[in-house]
């Protein structure tokens, strides 16, 4: 192995530990990028849980409600059953190019 080909495995090594360092600053930014969103969403504004919490009491009680009724409702089958249609042409289907 004479000199210029062992500069130029020196070069691609350098190259690599650099790709490298690059590579794991970019993860660790996209983590806490990721973890200081995930605060700032989690702080939200207060009128965002309030609607939530009156959505989820109502849904409670919504059920109490059916369950107070008999709650015993069954499933009917459709009036008539699902038809193949064969026209249309405005759907692709999947590989088609």
């Amino acid at each position: 192995m004479n000199h210029s080909q062992r500069a130029r495995l020196a070069d691609r090594d350098r190259g690599q530990r650099r790709i490298a360092h690059v590579t794991r600053g970019i993860a660790a930014g996209g983590g806490l990028t990721a973890a200081v969103i995930a605060i700032v969403l989690a702080q939200g504004p207060a009128a965002a849980s309030t609607a939530s919490t009156t959505s989820d009491s109502s849904l409670v009680q919504s059920a109490a409600q059916y369950s107070q009724q008999g709650g015993e409702e069954t499933l009917q089958p459709p009036a008539a059953a699902p038809s193949h249609s064969s026209g249309g042409g405005s759907h692709t289907r999947s590989g088609a190019s």
